[in-house]
């Protein structure tokens, strides 16, 4: 988290045991989780059409989607099963029943065939006595022939059905076996006892192989499950079905596919995405409780994270809606940007990726959406990190831009996609993201980073001004507590650059800790001036009383002026709960028979619950002691700070801080070369010399130059 804001959120967190979590965490997780659950389960734009009916509206893919075409599939093993060659099995007894039935035609027309009718009459006569289901216009020529070619046509249709009984052929095979057959009749044949027999044939010659249709059928099943499923894909940007057009099987495929088709919601959907909900937030708290544990305990910045991921999620959900492009336009970064102004940019990562992920859920996993709000989002954030100056938010939007054009590119050169036309759009989409989302985080920065209840590094600098009235006004009733205060900001800010601590927080600690001596400026001896001490006429216990007053003097006006928790606990913490020493031992002095309440000399506390307090006790400690001493030497000064370092740790005053052992020696050496630099022993010039010198600077002031 942000120093600024650990440094007020510490103190609470300390009050936490190590592995718990505030239940105002569970709850807040809990909720969100419900939301999301009922976001991603209701449906708002399904369609609900039906084969043959007219599409009521235009349905767009707003992703690129593959899927197994039923239709298609069906088609391609169709034609496959169609391929296989038929099996067949023998079967020659029907084909002795045809001869058996020809030979006994044969013999029932032989009166008809030797009588004196006429053709016609004969032809009429042999039809009607043909067997049934025999086609009796293949008999023509039979008819003609008399009484010396028909035994020979008897004779020779029979011994021909016979020999085909012997061989094996199917019904496809008929054709050509018939030929064979009447290629082994004489040439020396009369034509119309030929084609006599040809009609014979023709009638009653059946194949010896019928179709196995169970073995036919087992072998098409088998080549058609070989065919694999047909994929087919559907495009981000193509259109499904336009308004008008009669919906088919294919467009309801597609609609299925891509997750438009209305149907009903199973328990699977539900607890689907009730389990992503609970693993993406859990992770998202866990890691937060982890790291920036401050968050967990602000009841406001929960409110801020929960309405980025929710307003991200709805805006992805109400935009993806039958649109490619529009999703592209929702500032998510906003959201993003705004938060890395209140909370540390590391937080403000994961929570972008917390939001990029449940937008890519809702619009049914789309990658490309996800990478695009989450790598714009953190453009925004690194941008934005430890924000001082405004113009961090134009370039925010700059990056966000950048970011979002280059994620839609590379996404469009791995799909192979060169659309001039889409690209002008998402080139508009990524500057329009930019432009908004930097707006609208600055917009937020200004108007609600109060209502947060988060102190900005902006508003630190803001009241860093000596402009501000309550440093005018310690500037002019207690100008030696202002220079005090001035020297103790540049000894803490060194310092906590240093130690990674918050410098800008710690020096505004430094400058606003003592602003409750203003109301007595001249009870505190750097204010008197050379006049005399009051507290030679006071009671050792009214002394202690007013020593101890500034502090809580200080918080009064602190809270009159709203000044931030980091300053409110700067002046509660500088002192800890040390005793005011010197009246402890006066008091002491005075009556040494009478018992001392040690409460009457003691500041309340509490001790520094952070670096940057720390940093302001020791540091108020080492300049007002090496002030006081008449040796300035580097080695006195030295000496002086180790002694107070050591005394502050031995009574406890830091074991409620998070310093280390390498902080505090990091620290003392800091301190050391700020106090070394401040009072650096000087050089004392003869008086001749001095003169010269004045006269000199006197010169220089009134723009004249020349010798003295």
């Amino acid at each position: 988290m942000d120093s600024t804001t650990r440094v007020s959120a510490y103190s609470a967190l300390r009050r936490m045991s190590p592995g718990s979590v505030p239940w105002i965490s569970f709850v807040n997780a809990a909720c969100l989780v419900g939301i999301l659950l009922a976001l991603f389960t209701v449906r708002l734009n399904a369609s609900s059409l039906r084969v043959g009916e007219v599409a009521s509206s235009t349905f767009v893919a707003q992703r690129t989607v593959s899927y197994q075409d039923r239709e298609l599939t069906q088609a391609a093993r169709k034609k496959a099963g169609s391929t296989v060659v038929p099996a067949y099995k023998i079967d020659t007894s029907t084909a002795r029943e045809r001869r058996n039935e020809a030979s006994a035609f044969l013999a029932a027309i032989a009166p008809i065939a030797a009588s004196n009718r006429t053709v016609p009459a004969k032809l009429a006569l042999m039809r009607r006595m043909l067997p049934s289901g025999l086609v009796p216009e293949a008999l023509q020529q039979i008819a003609s022939i008399g009484a010396r070619g028909f035994p020979y046509v008897r004779r020779e249709s029979v011994a021909l059905l016979e020999q085909a009984e012997a061989w094996r052929f199917n019904s496809s095979q008929v054709p050509s076996y018939e030929a064979a057959l009447l290629s082994t009749i004489p040439a020396r044949v009369p034509a119309p006892s030929h084609t006599a027999i040809a009609e014979i044939l023709a009638t009653f010659l059946y194949p010896t192989q019928v179709l196995d249709i169970a073995a036919t059928e087992r072998k098409q099943s088998q080549v058609e499950a070989a065919v694999p499923p047909v994929v087919s894909t559907v495009y981000s940007g193509q259109v499904v079905v336009r308004q008008g057009d009669i919906v088919t099987a294919s467009v309801m495929a597609k609609l299925a596919a891509l997750g438009l088709q209305n149907r009903h919601i199973q328990w699977q959907d539900v607890a689907g995405s009730l389990l992503f909900s609970v693993l993406i937030v859990a992770t998202l708290f866990w890691y937060l409780h982890a790291f920036h544990a401050a968050v967990t305990v602000n009841p406001r910045l929960l409110i801020l994270i929960d309405a980025s991921i929710l307003s991200t999620v709805v805006g992805a959900r109400l935009l993806a809606e039958n649109h490619v492009l529009l999703p592209f336009f929702l500032p998510v970064a906003a959201a993003s940007t705004f938060a890395a102004a209140l909370i540390a940019p590391e937080a403000c990562v994961v929570m972008t990726l917390a939001m990029a992920v449940l937008a890519g859920w809702v619009v049914a996993g789309s990658f490309e959406l996800t990478m695009y709000y989450f790598l714009t989002g953190t453009a925004g954030v690194l941008a934005i990190r430890h924000v001082r100056q405004l113009k961090q938010f134009i370039f925010a939007g700059v990056y966000i831009a950048v970011f979002g054009l280059a994620t839609v590119l590379a996404f469009g050169l791995v799909d192979r996609v060169y659309d001039v036309a889409a690209l002008q759009g998402y080139i508009l989409a990524a500057g329009f993201n930019g432009f908004v989302s930097s707006a609208l985080a600055l917009g937020a920065f200004a108007l609600l980073s109060n209502l947060f209840g988060v102190t900005t590094s902006l508003h630190l600098l803001e009241l860093g001004q000596p402009s501000h009235p309550l440093l005018r006004r310690l500037m002019a009733r207690a100008p030696g507590t202002y220079n005090h205060s001035l020297i103790l900001a540049s000894m803490v800010e060194h310092a906590a650059e240093e130690i990674g601590a918050n410098s800008l927080a710690a020096k505004l600690g430094a400058l606003y800790h003592d602003i409750g001596k203003s109301v007595n400026p001249h009870c505190f001896v750097e204010n008197q001036l050379g006049m005399g001490n009051i507290h030679d006429d006071l009671r050792a216990e009214e002394s202690a009383r007013i020593i101890r007053g500034h502090v809580s003097a200080g918080m009064r006006m602190a809270r009159q002026h709203r000044l931030p928790r980091v300053v409110l606990d700067a002046i509660a913490e500088h002192h800890g709960t040390m005793t005011i020493s010197y009246f402890l031992h006066k008091a002491q002095t005075e009556n040494p028979d009478v018992p001392v309440d040690l409460a009457l000399f003691s500041y309340a506390g509490p001790r520094p619950q952070s670096k940057e307090t720390a940093l302001l006790m020791l540091a108020d400690a080492c300049e007002s002691a090496v002030r006081a001493s008449p040796d300035h030497s580097s080695a006195k000064i030295e000496d002086v700070v180790h002694r107070i370092f050591q005394d502050r740790m031995e009574s406890g005053q830091l074991d409620e801080c998070p310093l280390t052992l390498h902080d505090i020696d990091v620290i003392e050496r800091a301190f050391r070369a700020v106090l070394n630099g401040l009072y650096h022993p000087r050089v004392e010039y003869p008086e001749a010399i001095e003169r010269g010198v004045e006269v000199e600077s006197e010169l220089r002031l009134t723009g004249r130059s020349g010798a003295v």
